[in-house]
């Protein structure tokens, strides 16, 4: 885990993960706060790629939309939600990733 202070808290800090071939793994905008980098200048000069691991989507009923859901589908996972509000969506998907991902 990475931090911008001594302290490692949720906010101030960003976990890297790195599988066996040597893929790592991070929240893009954890690591761009804490790093202080545009991580988009990082992924041209390394060549990387990125990819999406979740949506955080509108959550529509009876054709309303009454709130957000985090689809963690595409990296094995359910549907977290319905929440009120999207920024408790995407603490959701974070709390959902540092929990069954390591990241």
């Amino acid at each position: 885990m990475l931090s911008s202070k001594n302290s490692t808290t949720e906010k101030d800090s960003v976990s890297l993960t790195f599988d066996g071939d040597g893929a790592v793994s991070f929240v893009y905008e954890d690591a761009e706060r804490v790093m202080g980098v545009d991580i988009r200048r990082l992924i041209k000069m390394w060549a990387l790629t990125t990819k999406r691991v979740s949506h955080v989507e509108p959550y529509v009923a009876d054709g309303t939309e009454v709130g957000w859901i985090a689809d963690m589908e595409p990296v094995g996972g359910p549907r977290l939600g319905p929440y009120s509000l999207r920024s408790d969506a995407l603490t959701g998907e974070r709390a959902w990733l540092r929990a069954k991902k390591g990241i």
